[in-house]
C-alpha cells in the first residue's frame, strides 16, 4: 500500500513538475501556441512512464553507496524518457542546441524538485510513524481514538 501512495504522489508531482516546464518551454520556443488535448494526454503519459522509475527503489534500507547509485540510475532512466518522449513527440528538436540544453536543465530541476518532495514527505511520515510508536509504548491514550475504543 505505501507504494502505491508512493507512486501516486510521485505521478501529481511529475505531472505538476511537466505542466510548469511545458507553460515555460512553450513560452520560450513556442510564443502564442495553444496546448491541446493531445499534449495534455502525452503529458499524462510520460508522467506514468517516469513513475515507472520508482521500481528502481527497493522497500528496504540501502547504502549510502547503494542509495547514490540508485538515484543516478533513476535520472538517467528519467532522460531516456523525456528526451526520448519529446523527440517522439516533437516537443523539441534534437537539432537545437538550445532546445535540447533548455530542455536537460528543466529535467534535472524537475527530477530535484520531485526528489526533494517525495523524500520531504517520506521523513514526515517516517517522523510521525515514530512519533506514535513512542506513544503507543508510554502506554498515552490516542487523542484520534475514539473513547471507549478497546
Amino acid at each position: 500500500m505505501k507504494r502505491i501512495k508512493q507512486i501516486l504522489l510521485t505521478f501529481s508531482f511529475v505531472t505538476t513538475g511537466i505542466l510548469v516546464v511545458t507553460a515555460i518551454y512553450m513560452g520560450i520556443f513556442w510564443p502564442g501556441a495553444s496546448v491541446t488535448q493531445e499534449l495534455l494526454w502525452q503529458i499524462l503519459g510520460l508522467s506514468v512512464l517516469c513513475c515507472l522509475g520508482n521500481f528502481i527503489w527497493p522497500e528496504k534500507e540501502v547504502s549510502k553507496r547503494g542509495f547514490l547509485v540508485r538515484m543516478l540510475l533513476h535520472y538517467i532512466y528519467i532522460n531516456i524518457c523525456v528526451l526520448g518522449w519529446g523527440i517522439r513527440f516533437q516537443w523539441f528538436s534534437w537539432r537545437s542546441l538550445n532546445q535540447l540544453l533548455v530542455m536537460c536543465a528543466a529535467i534535472f530541476l524537475v527530477f530535484l524538485a520531485v526528489s526533494t518532495a517525495v523524500f520531504a514527505t517520506d521523513k514526515k511520515l517516517e517522523k510521525e510513524m515514530n512519533e506514535r510508536l513512542l506513544q503507543l509504548r508510554s502506554g498515552e491514550p490516542d487523542e484520534n481514538e475514539p473513547e471507549g475504543f478497546m
